[in-house]
């Protein structure tokens, strides 16, 4: 089937899915479609890597893979996607790491989300160059144990959620110097043993949620008692704040 597809060129969107037998992608399919913007490929539980020339889709807005059994690593091309606006990476269980220069090229990426991806240890240390992200994802990725320092240079990131990243331990001090920080969430993190210090810093903090961090969300309770709670000064210009089953708004009693 793809074969055939190969020979159409022009198309803008293009979506490749539930293909239980699909080996691989044609080059073809790239090399006849320089126009494209939006590609989903999904649901190929036989595909061991995506085409090594897709960094030559200099038009490509949108690009989602998910759901690949045996998907080890991404091609180094993606750093060639200077149009690249989203990118989504979904249930990729053997997905150990991305590839070191991945992001480098990536000047208009806004938008970053790494799903269940067991697998995965570490995110590229030179995320600094995806100057343009604003909102960051990672969900289920419980061999994750840190993130990349060079996050403190993502000068326009107003979102970051870590959620079910269980050997996450802690989080990057340069994260208070993202003055444009508006949403921190943490989830599921049991490793997370408190709260930074540094969160006074974000300037810009609207909302703030930690749950079901087991060896915090207690005790955090507590120290975040509106007034005379220690650690209440470090949030006390957040509007809204969720901590393990009690809610604020508007800064109410306890976070």
């Amino acid at each position: 089937m793809l074969r055939s597809v190969a020979q159409l060129r022009s198309i803008s969107t293009l979506i490749i899915g539930n293909s239980p037998e699909l080996l691989y992608i044609p080059k073809a399919l790239i090399e006849n479609n320089l126009l494209l913007s939006s590609l989903t490929i999904s649901s190929c539980p036989k595909l061991r890597s995506l085409p090594a020339n897709v960094g030559q889709l200099q038009n490509l807005k949108f690009l989602k893979i998910g759901w690949f059994q045996e998907l080890h690593s991404l091609p180094h091309g993606l750093t060639n996607l200077t149009s690249l606006e989203s990118l989504e990476i979904i249930e990729c269980p053997n997905l150990v790491s991305l590839p070191e220069q991945s992001l480098e090229g990536l000047s208009s990426l806004r938008s970053l989300s790494i799903e269940n991806c067991h697998s995965l240890t570490s995110l590229p240390s030179r995320m600094q160059h995806a100057t343009a992200l604003e909102r960051l994802t990672i969900m289920y990725c419980s061999n994750l144990v840190s993130l990349p320092i060079g996050l403190q240079h993502l000068s326009a990131l107003k979102s970051l959620s870590i959620l079910s990243c269980t050997g996450l331990a802690s989080l990057p001090e340069g994260l208070q110097f993202i003055t444009t920080l508006q949403n921190l969430e943490f989830h599921d993190c049991p490793e997370v043993m408190e709260l930074p210090a540094w969160v006074e810093n974000l300037v810009s903090l609207r909302s703030l949620t930690i749950s079901d961090c087991q060896n915090i969300c207690p005790e955090l309770e507590k120290r975040c008692q509106r007034g005379n709670g220690v650690d209440w000064q470090k949030i006390s210009h957040t509007p809204y704040i969720y901590v393990g089953s009690s809610t604020l708004q508007q800064r109410r009693d306890t976070c």
